[in-house]
């Protein structure tokens, strides 16, 4: 019973979906496109703040006091 429950759903989808959107996948590169936009690189933002600089976060202390400080 189960497995008719799941053709049912698959082929509610299917319809509502669209046969030829399933059929036809994006090509290779178009979809890297979308997700290159999505995922932004990793930076750290104390990478150029010396430990005598002052403080990016605006507080006005040293940065080895303040955010730098573990």
């Amino acid at each position: 019973m189960d497995d008719v429950l799941e053709a049912l759903e698959w082929t509610s989808h299917l319809e509502y979906f669209g046969k030829e959107d399933l059929r036809s996948p994006l090509p290779e590169q178009t979809w890297l496109d979308e997700l290159s936009g999505l995922i932004a690189p990793v930076t750290n933002p104390l990478r150029h703040v010396g430990r005598n600089d002052p403080c990016p976060c605006g507080s006005g202390k040293k940065a080895k006091k303040c955010c730098l400080a573990n």
